[in-house]
């Protein structure tokens, strides 16, 4: 066959086509290692917060449009951490106008910031090194459906509110801690920890469980607020808008390259599209692959460690639901009770996770996250498997047991 020669503009294309991968590479870099933003894995992101959020079906997403407006509608959480210093009073304004519809601001930002004083919460920075002021404090227990399961949550700076301002929530030696306040028909809820939620604290102590308690206040959607950290202050920019303000100048290069390689890919398919080849792919593919790659993509992000810890915990969660423990049952009494419902194999490969679990290294390869996913994974179908009576159990001979449960297959 006749090899194909391209021109001078072909080669130029090619070239350009190169440096997209480069610059896509560029872009998401920033994002992952900007702090307190959604996209952020670096020790101050709050990506770990957001997947685990979308993870457990609430739905969530990040709010684009900076300052200039605000989600429509009420009963919407909106996630804000360390905001900049310079918002304007058109900007505060419009954001109480959201919060009195019927909304919940959840503000985490150090008592510098001047954005909480606003609406009268006063806090301090720790400037002594008092025991319990820092790190793990146990909280003073409150009665709500999640507060009440909340021992201690962890504070990685220390700070503390200075006076009360609504309702406010202190630890076991009085210190106000976390402050929420009623507003119209909305509430702010605010702490003066700007780490309270990082990727690094979000799976200390209980402060997850904080999280999932704010959750439950975002009924139609929960935003994280990335783009007020960004944008602050641009609704007194006179600019007028266009369509051309919607990408910035480094977005509409990536969208030249992007149209320059779309063009070049059409040049090399040429006729193709008069002719095309079927599909060659005849079978489906493997729940495994799916596994691989998320595999290959936590060992990037160094989040293979923690998705293990949150897949360890969720099979400990749901096993104390299945047997009638309760979300507060400890893991001593979810593992005795387990011996009832569980084969004597089945115990033995629990206790076996159990012991990698407690000794998972800092990072984990790909092959180990794997194997690990894979072994919560096979356990959790034992344990939905083994969901007939236990006395039901007891009462059959060994050798008929395993023909009366259907173990799960690999």
């Amino acid at each position: 066959m006749k090899q194909r020669k391209y021109g001078k503009i072909g080669v130029l294309l090619i070239l350009l086509l190169l440096i997209v991968p480069l610059i896509f590479v560029f872009t998401l870099e920033s994002n992952t290692n900007t702090p307190y933003n959604s996209h952020g894995t670096s020790h101050h992101g709050l990506k770990a917060l957001y997947l685990l959020l979308e993870k457990r079906g609430h739905s969530v997403g990040r709010w684009e449009e900076g300052w200039r407006a605000f989600p429509k509608g009420t009963g919407q959480l909106l996630i804000l951490t360390e905001p900049s210093d310079i918002t304007s009073a058109k900007d505060v304004h419009r954001l109480e106008k959201w919060i009195k519809r019927g909304n919940t601001l959840a503000l985490f930002a150090n008592p510098e910031n001047t954005l909480g004083a606003e609406w009268g919460f006063e806090a301090l920075s720790r400037t002594d090194r008092r025991t319990g002021l820092k790190g793990k404090v146990r909280m003073q227990p409150r009665s709500s459906a999640w507060q009440k399961n909340i021992d201690s949550f962890y504070f990685p700076e220390g700070n503390r509110l200075l006076s009360k301002q609504g309702s406010t929530w202190a630890d076991q030696d009085n210190q106000l801690r976390i402050a929420d306040r009623k507003l119209g028909q909305g509430f702010i809820v605010y702490v003066p920890e700007k780490n309270f939620f990082t990727n690094q604290t979000i799976q200390k102590e209980d402060n997850l469980a904080f999280a999932l308690d704010l959750a439950s206040k975002g009924k139609k959607r929960i935003w994280f607020g990335d783009s007020l950290r960004q944008t602050v202050g641009i609704t007194d920019n006179k600019e007028k808008a266009s369509i051309f303000n919607w990408v910035s100048r480094d977005g509409w290069l990536f969208v030249t390259l992007l149209g320059c390689g779309f063009l070049l890919w059409l040049y090399m398919k040429g006729k193709r599209f008069g002719n095309p080849k079927p599909d060659s792919i005849t079978e489906p593919p493997f729940a495994d692959e799916y596994v691989k790659a998320m595999g290959s993509l936590y060992r990037e992000m160094n989040l293979g460690r923690d998705s293990l810890l949150v897949q360890w915990r969720g099979l400990l969660r749901q096993a104390a639901m299945e047997w009638g423990l309760g979300m507060t049952a400890t893991e001593e009494a979810i593992f005795n009770q387990g011996k009832r419902f569980l084969s004597p194999e089945g115990v033995k490969r629990l206790e076996t996770l159990k012991q990698r679990m407690n000794h998972l290294p800092t990072r984990l390869s790909g092959k180990q996250f794997i194997h690990l996913s894979q072994e919560i994974h096979q356990m959790r179908e034992e344990i939905l498997a083994w969901k007939t009576q236990p006395l039901t159990q007891n009462r059959l001979p060994n050798d008929q047991r395993k023909s009366f449960i259907n173990y799960p297959t690999q």
